[in-house]
């Protein structure tokens, strides 16, 4: 079984990405809206959480788990591969990272994401990372014209939360948002945020037709469906059954819920962690 959590509903963006690609697995999905968010919160207090949430997924026999949340892998993806060395534990940030850095023409690459994932420099970090991998001393020229612009849009988690992702004023305040990493003629934007997948289409058109948007839950899947493939000794169970926990309010969680799933949540457990 394939466990996935957030602190919320965005992770359910890169659970429909899994969903597409790898339907005959067995999922269960947590979601911490107790705690929500998770951004503003110190690092500690994350691992804190994320422990909890890891605990409670492998408890009810996840096989792998997905931390859909970029605030949560920036702060413990490797507090917690580290407190778990034999299991398998997958962040957000690196597929989405390495997808940039192929698909930038002139190596000037935006990343949007929530104040504290901005604020750790962690795209930042995984790119030149991964140009370091990919590029020998020869294409040392190429790395050097690497530049990252990042911009931290907090308002619009609470506006795709409150539905309000299709309203005008939605559109206005993205366009500020957005305008800084225009001016600097990017050619690509990572969605640091599994929440942004909902406007994905408007940041597309604010961003125009060439700035290539990077969709950071559709490049975990992909990378969830690589790694499963390398790891074929896992065995992972094809019944195609969704279980979903919410560590608050459940009608909430079933009715946003599908709206970032694209598809009806039937019933939804609510539990203490």
């Amino acid at each position: 079984m394939i466990g996935v959590f957030d602190s919320g509903f965005g992770g359910l963006t890169v659970m429909k990405e899994i969903l597409k690609i790898l339907p005959e697995h067995d999922y269960m999905y947590l979601g911490d809206q107790a705690h929500v968010p998770y951004g503003p919160r110190s690092k500690e207090t994350i691992k804190r959480f994320c422990k909890k949430n890891i605990q409670f997924l492998f408890d009810r026999g996840a096989q792998i788990i997905i931390i859909a949340c970029n605030s949560a892998t920036t702060a413990a993806l490797p507090y917690l591969q580290k407190e778990y060395p034999d299991k398998h534990i997958l962040g957000v940030v690196i597929p989405a990272a390495e997808k940039a850095l192929e698909s930038s023409r002139s190596g000037v690459i935006g990343v949007v994401g929530t104040s504290a994932t901005i604020r750790s420099l962690v795209y930042n970090k995984e790119i030149i990372k991964a140009a370091n991998k990919l590029y020998n001393k020869e294409d040392k020229k190429y790395c050097d014209k690497i530049k990252i612009f990042s911009n931290a849009c907090p308002l619009l988690v609470p506006l795709t939360e409150e539905r309000w992702h299709k309203k005008p004023e939605t559109k206005m305040i993205m366009r500020k948002y957005l305008r800084r990493l225009k001016d600097a003629h990017i050619d690509t934007l990572i969605l640091g945020c599994t929440h942004y997948p909902i406007l994905e289409r408007e940041f597309k058109r604010v961003m125009g037709r060439n700035c290539r948007i990077i969709n950071a839950s559709r490049e975990q899947a992909l990378a969830l469906k690589r790694y499963i493939l390398e790891h074929p000794d896992i065995g992972l169970s094809k019944n195609s059954s969704r279980v979903f926990y919410t560590t608050d309010c459940k009608d909430k969680f079933i009715e946003l819920g599908s709206i970032f799933l694209g598809q009806p949540i039937n019933n939804a457990k609510k539990v203490e962690i």
